[in-house]
């Protein structure tokens, strides 16, 4: 008689939503950017469109550990992946709040994600950032800012 593993428990504590991802990157892409980063993860899983079968720019980072899941969260968000700064947030932390949103426009075409979260974070801790851009990586002169309050 074999004798199984039982399964380990994944809670959505130890998952994260990763954005903004280039329409090239698939599920593999991303476990072994963030495997080559140091991070034990679970699984990496990216959102395709079920009827056209394109990536719908998003997914999602498993991680056997909330203190893995905080750690990458902290230090990976806005990197860049295949071209593109990646947006990450807590993946049942994603709600709505109209008055902590702000648009910010006029922003040089040199700017990039990283940048825009660091002009913002003095006024507030960031809970998501998100710089629109041309494909060719350039500033659309646009982008969206969410902070905690």
């Amino acid at each position: 008689m074999q004798q199984t593993q039982p399964k380990r428990d994944f809670s959505e504590l130890f998952s994260l939503y990763i954005g903004n991802l280039s329409p090239t990157t698939y599920d593999l892409d991303l476990y072994k950017f963030f495997k080559s980063a140091g991070f034990v993860l679970a699984s990496a899983k990216v959102m395709f469109d079920n009827e056209t079968r394109s990536s719908r720019g998003f997914g999602y980072l498993n991680f056997y550990n909330q203190d893995e899941a905080v750690r990458c969260l902290t230090t990976m968000n806005n990197a860049e992946i295949d071209g593109k700064q990646i947006v990450l947030n807590k993946k049942n932390n994603r709600d709505f709040d109209s008055k902590a949103n702000v648009l910010v426009r006029n922003l040089p075409r040199e700017m990039d994600q990283k940048n825009l979260s660091a002009l913002c974070s003095k006024y507030g801790e960031i809970k998501s950032c998100k710089l629109e851009v041309f494909q060719d990586g350039g500033s659309r002169g646009f982008g969206y800012v969410q902070f905690e309050t």
